[in-house]
């Protein structure tokens, strides 16, 4: 087990929820977990807001919902992969989303908080490596450890399959067009935020 440079013995006791709220990272599976997680919520939000987006009998709101969708998706492929840039952005995207459209909840603050602890991980191990050192997730088994009674290897989880294997294989390819649909996303906020103080001084 990779140790970050923290103390072991820090994380030794912690809660159900301040393991899954505020958890202490210490090694690379705390790291592989908390971003696992963090990739999880993005695919649920991406297909929350696609489908909501899908019912809208207006076009644009359909290809618009397409757009954001991919984005979450592609941020929560980021924050697997350690990505600070996009870890740290979904989790801004969502609060200001939430307090632009005044619609804060308890789900969305509960997203809001773990996607901060998704964010807090990676940040933390970034910092934790040498200067220019690259942080990656731990490589997937090739296969289950656990065996059958014929003493086969069971298949893998397909979660495991999609975040563990499939994700490191996607991003070099697509951390591009995650890259420029950040920054269409990053300027409709600063459209909407300008446009909102521009009509408030009116």
């Amino acid at each position: 087990m990779q140790t970050l440079g923290l103390d072991p013995a820090a994380g030794a006791s912690e809660g159900f929820f301040r393991r899954l709220f505020y958890p202490t990272i210490q090694t690379d599976f705390d790291v592989d977990e908390a971003t696992r997680r963090g990739f999880w919520i993005c695919v649920i939000c991406a297909g929350a807001s696609l489908l909501l987006r899908l019912m809208q009998p207006a076009v644009a709101v359909r290809v618009g919902g397409l757009v954001d969708a991919m984005f979450i998706l592609l941020a929560g492929m980021g924050s697997r992969m350690r990505n600070r840039f996009a870890a740290v952005l979904i989790f801004a995207m969502i609060v200001i989303v939430n307090t632009l459209r005044g619609s804060w909840g308890i789900l969305p603050v509960l997203i809001a908080v773990l996607l901060l602890s998704n964010a807090r991980a990676t940040w933390i191990a970034a910092n934790s490596r040498p200067h220019g050192a690259i942080a990656t997730p731990i490589p997937a088994p090739a296969e289950s450890l656990i065996l059958t009674p014929d003493g086969e290897p069971m298949p893998l989880p397909w979660t495991v399959r999609i975040a563990d294997i499939l994700v490191p294989r996607l991003w070099p390819w697509v951390k591009y067009l995650f890259y420029v649909l950040a920054g269409f996303e990053i300027l409709g906020i600063v459209i909407v935020i300008f446009s909102r103080a521009a009509l408030s001084i009116h």
